[in-house]
């Protein structure tokens, strides 16, 4: 479900979804997840997914990290921006992407297989100081879509969701 080949996302049923995610995605070890996300109890082996919108401020360049142990990828608009994914310990990587003032589609994948878990992912708008994203900076006002940004009903996959990998 993760790594080389990719997570097929539309194939599998979350075990767990939720329509909103107000705490910030930072989440520094297996007991953080567990304690923040209503309905979470994995310890190993899951993929989880955040969906929604990133409010863009001003035009420039915005950078993205993610520090995850395992993998975790960032889209925005549906291009990769942040790419750290794989099995590894708790690494940090970053990138660069020039978004135009409003809401732009953000994507945030993260799987862990075994031993310790982590993830975070951070912003820095234009001349700014990097914060962790989550809260005040992502919404999800328009209910859930698909992977290419097409929106569904409000009671649909959601902001937050995820699954007990099988493999």
């Amino acid at each position: 479900m993760c790594c080389d080949t990719g997570a097929n996302f539309p194939a599998w049923t979350p075990t767990v979804e939720h329509a909103e995610h107000n705490p910030d995605i930072d989440f520094d070890n297996d007991d953080a997840f567990v304690r923040d996300i209503e309905g979470f109890d994995a310890m190993d082996k899951y993929v989880m997914r955040w969906r929604g919108h990133f409010n863009a401020e001003q035009q420039g360049y915005y950078a993205f990290s993610t520090t995850s142990d395992d993998g975790s990828m960032l889209y925005i608009d549906g291009e990769v921006v942040v790419d750290n994914d794989g099995l590894h310990g708790p690494q940090r990587r970053e990138g660069i992407v020039t978004l135009s003032p409003g809401q732009h589609s953000i994507v945030i994948t993260f799987f862990e297989n075994d031993g310790g878990a982590k993830m975070q992912a951070t912003v820095t708008p234009p001349n700014g100081r990097e914060r962790v994203l989550g809260g005040d900076m992502l919404s999800n006002p328009f209910g859930c879509g698909d992977d290419q940004g097409v929106t569904v009903g409000a009671n649909e996959r959601c902001a937050i969701d995820f699954c007990e990998d099988t493999m």
